[in-house]
């Protein structure tokens, strides 16, 4: 039983694991070359005049590229065990048919713990362990216009950003009066 027990777990650590990732987004404004600034739990950090790129790292959950033969592993794990168990307790005559019985019995049983496993792993490929998605706020900011901000979510699927400051309303101008 602890030779079982190894076993699966070793079939089955590495099936989603932590990898870094980076997601970049370019930021474009309207017009060109506003200053642009990022707002995150780190605080605020300037990125420079528009166009520029945002660059965030994290860590979310690999799926193996393998996984897909975790359900095969404990197939062969758990009907081998067993078909060993069941030939190893039985008597003489009904040896192999006990044992076949008892194999597949226990293969079905390492199959759906296997597709479980599986799809475990598939469901958390991508995902930030720990908290949902962190959203950052990118803003951008130039004389003569309105400053104008947007949310970003990281990890998420914004690859370019266009920001469009709206002009300052001009101050009346005197009209010249004609008598």
């Amino acid at each position: 039983m602890r030779v079982l027990a190894m076993i699966l777990a070793l079939t089955t650590t590495g099936c989603a694991t932590l990898g870094s990732a980076t997601q970049t987004v370019r930021v474009v404004t309207e017009p060109p070359g506003a200053q642009v600034a990022v707002l995150d739990h780190g605080g605020r950090q300037e990125l420079g005049a528009a166009p520029v790129e945002y660059r965030k790292g994290y860590e979310a959950y690999r799926c193996s590229p393998l996984a897909w033969l975790l359900p095969a592993a404990t197939v062969a794990v758990s009907g081998g065990a067993g078909f060993w168990l069941a030939y190893g307790t039985t008597a003489r005559n009904d040896k192999l048919d006990s044992a076949w019985a008892a194999g597949s019995l226990f293969g079905a049983v390492g199959l759906a713990l296997g597709i479980a496993l599986t799809a475990e792993c598939r469901m958390k490929d991508g995902v930030v362990p720990g908290h949902e998605d962190a959203q950052v706020v990118v803003e951008a900011f130039k004389d003569g216009f309105q400053s104008t901000s947007a949310p970003v979510q990281v990890p998420g699927l914004v690859k370019d950003l266009k920001l469009v400051l709206a002009p300052l309303a001009a101050p009346p101008v005197a009209a010249d009066v004609v008598k």
